[in-house]
């Protein structure tokens, strides 16, 4: 027993859609209604073989074929929950009542009958997407008429039942796919007609209730399109119906017919609607893409050169489209009919024009300036009009707008023809080869496609220039290559060695700094200020860090010093302190490692810390970085000498700014002497550690230089005196 779609539907709308059903809604004359006693008869028995309460096959009591169309008419009816519409529905179908005289009647009866689908609703301007019918299905039971209309209605788009204030093709062209995206055509929709609930896919059979409406359908389609022409609007348009029945059948014996009956509306009628240019040329090729079948299969019933001028028109058209906006080509399914390409190849066996012809008309298709015909466009194209085209581009412009790339077997046709006779159809293409140019570039490029590492065929030498081409090619890129990893290579060691010379930390060591300072029970404050990091000058692959970081307050700074094993991730010698910040001591932007051989002890080598410091103009001098030694004990690190100057400067007598009248002089640079200081290990020991020997040298050359001995107290050296 059939079912509709939406089962639950009905139980919402049913009560609502009585008034929506009143006699003459859609136009059609009224039979004479049963009467009250009649219509309840019916419907009491229509609702004991709902629920199965009666034999099955046993006749109807009060039903006969005189009284069902006059039922069905009955608003009544209609206003009926669908419950009791079914088997009244299906008895209906059974005795064909139901029959495709024309889609807008079709659609009528099925919109009185079931109001609650609302079937005749139309698509509203703005709307983009158009909703099928919801109609029955045509069980094993119906008869072949009615099963044929349920297929018409099922398959031709919903757009075609929906769009009422314009053209329904045209709609489908301007939003959403003519078929919804994918799916089978209006062809195989009909010809697998299902007699139960479930959708079709390309691999469903056909079924014999399908060719049984395919047969009907396609008779139907042909007679109304020869008695009506194209003055039916909606459903009934012949811009759609004529690719349904061609779709139906290509070879239809009528179609020549048709086509002339219908030529003037879609070339000459056509022009006083309201479609735009675009519109109008859409239209156009729906019908040129119907007519290929019929000039192929006919020929007799057309002037000479029928269909060069076909294809002359579809060009035309095709161009007029290109690369227009709103132009939908539509998916692979929908685009077959408004493709005459796609309907000339799929003639079988194909009954390609001429190749020379078509060729021409190629060339001649190329004399608009510019490259309009789209990517989707150019692979419809035959290869001969498509190979036409390039060439009439390749000498007008030097390019082929890429449609060289886009002729079917165009490199195959080159390596496979073993003589020169066999490269006859592109001999066009050999002038281009040998100008050097961009034409020759791609024309080279496109035959050569398919040469692999072997061709079959060479004859223009087209592959082996390729090939030496590209072996160069690589050859040069391998050098490039070279040259570009050799400069990264050393523009790596730059910067590493700038990161070393500058003593940069790497955010590994920091981040293994600042995690031990808080793990630590030192202080919680991690901000880090500034860093530095130097390589361990021992054998061990250990890095120095020193790290600053904020104190609790403003005028104090934490720095660690440490030692990291970078292989374990962690700190395994450290010194902590709490350090002054002044006007003089630049803990910010001037903090250093010193990694001199500083060997206070056999096997014990001491580094140095430098801390920046800033001395202002107005002062009588001022040191440079101050310098402290620290030596690793175990998992410690402490100080054995502080704050010892690296360098110091001060004015020469007279030479200040503010002496002998300088400062009336702003201009005039003043002198000044600087001294540098450098640490020694002396031969001699104190308390098991080198003497340091300091010395101090001066920029002036008359100036002496000075040194002095500094002794291990045992816990650290004395800082250096002031050697004036």
């Amino acid at each position: 027993m059939s079912k509709s779609i939406l089962i639950g539907l009905g139980l919402v709308l049913a009560c609502a859609a009585g008034a929506a059903a009143a006699a003459g809604d859609d136009g059609a004359p009224r039979l004479q209604p049963l009467s009250k006693e009649e219509f309840s008869a019916v419907m009491a028995e229509a609702r004991r073989r709902y629920r199965r309460e009666d034999p099955a096959g046993q006749p109807w009591e009060f039903l006969d074929r005189e009284k069902l169309p006059r039922l069905l008419d009955m608003p009544e009816f209609a206003a009926t929950f669908w419950t009791l519409k079914q088997p009244l529905i299906d008895q209906a179908g059974a005795w064909d009542y139901f029959r495709l005289d024309t889609p807008s009647k079709a659609q009528a009866v099925w919109a009185r009958i079931l109001p609650e689908e609302r079937i005749n609703d139309p698509v509203r301007e703005g709307q983009r997407s158009a909703e099928s019918l919801h109609v029955y299905y045509a069980d094993e039971k119906w008869g072949k008429e009615a099963g044929a209309q349920i297929a018409f209605l099922r398959c031709l788009p919903a757009a075609a039942w929906r769009v009422k204030h314009m053209e329904p093709l045209v709609w489908g062209m301007k939003n959403a796919d003519w078929r919804a995206g994918s799916g089978p055509d209006f062809r195989q929709c009909v010809r697998k007609q299902r007699e139960e609930v479930g959708g079709i896919s390309e691999t469903s059979p056909e079924t014999a209730r399908g060719l049984a409406s395919a047969t009907i359908i396609e008779d139907r389609l042909s007679k109304f399109l020869l008695s009506n022409g194209c003055q039916g609007k909606g459903p009934d348009s012949c811009v759609h119906l004529l690719p349904a029945l061609v779709e139906l059948n290509p070879h239809h014996a009528q179609l020549p017919r048709i086509l002339q009956k219908l030529e003037p509306y879609f070339f000459q009628r056509v022009q006083d609607t309201s479609l735009d240019e675009r519109e109008t040329a859409f239209l156009q090729l729906v019908y040129l893409t119907a007519k290929v079948p019929a000039v192929v299969d006919h020929p007799q019933a057309w002037p000479a050169g029928e269909m060069e001028r076909l294809l002359a028109k579809a060009v035309a058209l095709d161009l007029l489209l290109a690369n227009s906006q709103g132009y939908n080509p539509f998916s692979p399914v929908g685009k077959r009919i408004v493709s005459p390409w796609m309907a000339l190849a799929a003639m079988q066996p194909s009954p390609q024009a001429q190749p020379a012809a078509l060729q021409q008309l190629g060339r001649d298709s190329a004399s608009s300036k510019g490259c309009l015909l789209s990517t989707e466009q150019k692979l419809e194209l035959p290869a001969p009009l498509l190979l036409g085209y390039a060439l009439g581009k390749l000498e007008r412009e030097q390019t082929s707008c890429r449609a060289l790339e886009n002729v079917k077997g165009l490199s195959e046709s080159y390596v496979q023809a073993a003589t020169l006779q066999a490269l006859a159809p592109l001999e066009g293409l050999l002038a281009f080869i040998a100008t050097p140019g961009p034409a020759r570039d791609e024309v080279r490029q496109a035959l050569g496609a398919k040469c692999g590492d072997s061709p079959a065929n060479d004859l223009w030498n087209v592959c082996r220039q390729l090939a030496e081409e590209k072996a160069a090619l690589l050859a040069a890129e391998r050098k490039q290559q070279e040259i570009e990893a050799a400069e990264e290579k050393s523009r790596l060691a730059r910067e590493k060695q700038d990161l070393v010379e500058r003593q940069v930390c790497s955010e590994q060591m920091i981040e293994w700094a600042g995690g031990f300072l808080r793990k630590s029970r030192k202080r919680q404050h991690t901000e880090g200020v500034t860093s530095a990091c130097k390589a361990w000058p021992g054998k061990e692959p250990y890095t120095l860090g020193v790290f600053i970081y904020e104190g609790q307050k403003e005028e104090q700074k934490q720095m660690l010093v440490t030692l990291i094993d970078p292989t374990q991730g962690k700190v395994i010698a450290s010194y902590w302190t709490l350090v002054e910040v002044d006007a003089v001591t630049r803990y910010v932007d001037g903090i250093k490692f010193d990694t001199a051989r500083y060997f206070v002890q056999p096997g014990l080598r001491a580094f140095g810390i430098d801390v920046g410091t800033y001395s202002p103009r107005s002062a009588d001098g001022g040191y440079g970085p101050m310098r402290t030694l620290y030596v690793r004990e175990g998992a410690a690190i402490r100080p054995i000498l502080s704050d010892m100057a690296v360098s110091s400067w001060r004015y020469l007598p007279g030479r200040a700014p503010w002496e002998n009248g300088n400062s009336e002089n702003p201009d005039r640079e003043p002198e000044t002497e600087t001294f540098s200081y450098t640490i020694g290990i002396a031969g001699t020991r104190s308390n098991a550690f080198a003497d340091l020997l300091i010395t101090r040298s001066s920029d002036q050359p008359k100036v002496k230089a000075t040194t002095q001995l500094l002794h291990y107290d045992g816990k650290r050296y004395p800082a250096p005196q002031q050697m004036d």
